[in-house]
Formats: structure tokens, C-alpha cells, sequence
């Protein structure tokens, strides 16, 4: 056979486009495996090892509040360094510690364990905060800024199915015992690191392709300014930034529904095993919340595109009333159950799953996703990400130790209260960014 044509140019970008986007989501999916093992495992440790809520709690907000001032401190450093070297450095980070972790949760006495759980999420987290500035950084790289939209909504499902699979796995290791949970998510997320460093491109220049035509002023400044001139341009931009009420808005968003996200990822084996699931049960039911969070993000993304025409405040305001709604009934399933004339299982399940559909499309528009990608381009998109993350996930510390706080105190009914009470409040303030930025956006 003669040997086949060669691509064109244009054709030859497209598919290393394609296998690099795909390399991310695949890769960001895999951040996951090191992520929610630890929700998956704690049931078994506090039978085996006497870990209780307030301690495991603890811990997980310890490693938040890192996560949260790593994604600040990372960004800046990505953003010079490029985003290929740093994702791969979370990754493998990740995995180091996550291995770690499991063995000297193994050792005998409980004070190391609890220091080992303590200190070695914090250094996993630490790790993981580089993971998705890198990502955006890579990404501003091969895309225009006017498909920022399509692109970041692409990758936000990379962390919406990989908490379902990474659920899902963890709950098939959980039969082998919980140290498996820590052992297997490492070996696996290694070996994952490995097969991507071959498909993962930083740059379309890397592969000899040329950036593709933008004509957003803040890529021209970036590709184009001296050694001594980032520093300046970035702080110019961090508080042009932080002067903007709509974006301060945004922050808000930010702050309520990263704590509400990673509540429902911190505890939701814990509270469906309280509600008498198996420990490998409950983990495959967790899953409902991220995966129709995929699918609420999709719709949500194109409502937003095709009906309101890029405006995305009315369709947040819309989603975090569902969320609201549906987490006022997880406050009171027997109610609901009696209603609806459903068991109390089936109605918890629904509205578990209703709460992701609702809570992940906005939560996706105001974590670093597409609003970080516009703010800060290909100069700094880490950067943004790393503002709107950080503050997402200082708010997220309460997931870990609060909700422990109000299940002991109030019960889990009144916990999933309080949430849709804080949900409500970011409808309100939804509507209130899509008023603001109908007369001007919150980057320009």
C-alpha cells in the first residue's frame, strides 16, 4: 500500500488539540482517584482505627484551607512556569503522598495515625492545588478566547465523572480492606501520570504549530512584554480584579458553592453508610451527586449559549433555586417520602441526585472555569483561577469540620438546612450579577 497523505497544517493542529484536551480531562478525571479515596475510607477507619467525625473533619479542613492557599500561591507560579511542568507535578505529588499516607495510617498507634492523616492530605492537597491552573494554563494555549466557553465547559466534566468514577473504583477496593483505598488510587494515578506525559502537549509551539489568532489585548501584552514586566502587569490585573463589585460578586458564588460541593463530596459516603448502606454501597450511591452534576452542567451551559444568549446569571439563579429546593428536602425525606408515596431510600436518592444537577452547573461558571480564562488570558490564567479558587476553598474548610460541628450538634436534617439556606441567598446574588453585567461585564 502507498503510504498515507500526510495531514494539513490545519488538520494536524485539530487532532493534537483534541488528544491534548483529551489528555486533560482524562488527567484531571485521574486527580480524583487520591481525592475521594479518603471520604470512601473513612467509614472503615473509624471503625478500626477509632477516627471520629470531629477529628476526620479536622483533618479535611486542614487539607482545604492548604488546597485553598495553594491554588493562590500556585498560580503566579504556573503562569511563568508554564502549566505542563506543574500539572505533572501535582500529579505525581498527589500519588506520592496519597501511597504515604496509607502506610503510616498503617502503623500501630493512633497519635501518628492522626498526625499522618492530618499532615500527609495536607501535602496531597498541596499538591493538587497545581493541578487545575495548569490546566487552564495549558489550555489558554491552544484555544482563541472565543472558545474559552466550549473549552472550560468541556473540562469542567473532567471533575464532575471523575468523583463518580473515582467513587466507583474506590467502593470496588473497598471489600480488600481500607488500606487499598490509599495503595490502589496511587499506583493507579502514577501510571496514569505516565501514559500522559506522551500525549500531553504544553503549547500547540511544542508540536510546531503557531497559537491560534486572538485578538484579546491581554494575550498580545503577554506574548510580547519584557523579563522585568509580569510582575507589574499581574498586579495591575489582581486589582483591577479585586475593584470589580461584579467580580467580588463572583467570589461570593464562589465561597458558598465550593463549601456546598465539597460538603456533599467530604460526607456523602458517611451519610449514606448512617443510613444504612454498606460502606461499598454507599460509595457507588455518592456517585448520583457528580454524575447528574455532568449533566445539569451541559444543559445549564447550553440554556445559557442558545437561550439567553451568554448571559449566565439567569440560568444560576434558576439552578440554585432547584438546589435550594431539593436541599430543603433532603432536610426532611420521611416528609417527602409520605407525599410522594416513595420509600425513604428512593426520595434520598433522588434528591442527592437533584442537589448535583443543581448545585455543580453554577458552581462550574464561578469556579476557575471560564470566568478565570477571560479575566486572565494566556498571561495569566492561573493566576484568576487561583484568586476565584482560593477563595472558593477557604469557604470550603467548613465543609469538613462545620458540617462534622452540625451533625453532632443538630443531626443531618438541619445540616442540609442550613445549606439551602446559604443556597437561597446565592440566587439572590446570581440575580443580582446578571443585572450588573448586563451593563458591563466583569472582565473586559
Amino acid at each position: 500500500m502507498p503510504p498515507a497523505a500526510p495531514l494539513a497544517p490545519a488538520a494536524r493542529f485539530t487532532r493534537d488539540r483534541n488528544l491534548t484536551l483529551a489528555s486533560l480531562i482524562v488527567g484531571y478525571m485521574g486527580y480524583y482517584l487520591c481525592r475521594q479515596n479518603v471520604a470512601v475510607a473513612f467509614p472503615l477507619l473509624g471503625s478500626e482505627l477509632g477516627l471520629t467525625k470531629a477529628s476526620f473533619g479536622a483533618a479535611m479542613s486542614t487539607g482545604t484551607a492548604v488546597y485553598a492557599v495553594g491554588k493562590v500561591l500556585s498560580g503566579p507560579l504556573i503562569d511563568a512556569r508554564g502549566g505542563r511542568g506543574m500539572f505533572f507535578v501535582g500529579l505525581f505529588g498527589s500519588a506520592i503522598a496519597t501511597a504515604l499516607l496509607g502506610a503510616l495510617l498503617a502503623a500501630p498507634g493512633g497519635g501518628v495515625s492522626m498526625i499522618a492523616l492530618v499532615g500527609l492530605w495536607g501535602v496531597n492537597r498541596l499538591f493538587q492545588s497545581a493541578g487545575w491552573g495548569g490546566l487552564l494554563s495549558v489550555l489558554s494555549r491552544w484555544y482563541s478566547r472565543r472558545d474559552y466557553g466550549a473549552a472550560s465547559g468541556a473540562l469542567s466534566i473532567s471533575y464532575q465523572l471523575g468523583g463518580a468514577v473515582a467513587l466507583a473504583a474506590c467502593g470496588l477496593l473497598v471489600p480488600l480492606g481500607w488500606r487499598w483505598l490509599f495503595l490502589g488510587p496511587a499506583a493507579a494515578l502514577a501510571l496514569l501520570g505516565g501514559g500522559l506525559w506522551f500525549t500531553l502537549a504544553g503549547s500547540p509551539a511544542d508540536l510546531g504549530h503557531r497559537l491560534p489568532d486572538d485578538d484579546d489585548p491581554a494575550h498580545a501584552r503577554g506574548a510580547s512584554r519584557g523579563p522585568d514586566k509580569p510582575a507589574a502587569a499581574l498586579g495591575a490585573r489582581v486589582l483591577k480584579l479585586l475593584a470589580s463589585p461584579p467580580f467580588l460578586i463572583v467570589c461570593a458564588l464562589s465561597f458558598v458553592l465550593t463549601l456546598v460541593r465539597e460538603a456533599f463530596n467530604t460526607w456523602l459516603p458517611a451519610y449514606f453508610t448512617e443510613m444504612g448502606a454498606r460502606a461499598s454501597v454507599a460509595s457507588v450511591k455518592s456517585t448520583l451527586f457528580p454524575l447528574l452534576g455532568a449533566v445539569g452542567t451541559l444543559l445549564a451551559g447550553w440554556l445559557s449559549d442558545r437561550v439567553w444568549r451568554g448571559q449566565r446569571g439567569p440560568i444560576m439563579a434558576l439552578f440554585l433555586v432547584g438546589a435550594g429546593l431539593s436541599l430543603l428536602g433532603l432536610s426532611r425525606p420521611d416528609e417527602v417520602a409520605r407525599t410522594a408515596g416513595l420509600s425513604r431510600d428512593a426520595v434520598i436518592l433522588a434528591l442527592t441526585g437533584a442537589s448535583g444537577f443543581f448545585v455543580l452547573a453554577p458552581y462550574s461558571m464561578v469556579g476557575g472555569g471560564v470566568l478565570a480564562l477571560d479575566a486572565g488570558g494566556r498571561a495569566s490564567a492561573a493566576t484568576a483561577a487561583g484568586l476565584l479558587d482560593g477563595v472558593g476553598y477557604l469557604g470550603a474548610t467548613l465543609a469538613g469540620i462545620g458540617v462534622a460541628e452540625a451533625v453532632a450538634r443538630r443531626g443531618w436534617g438541619a445540616s442540609f438546612a442550613t445549606l439551602a439556606v446559604a443556597v437561597f441567598g446565592s440566587a439572590v446574588l446570581a440575580a443580582v450579577l446578571w443585572i450588573a453585567v448586563e451593563r458591563k461585564r466583569v472582565v473586559r
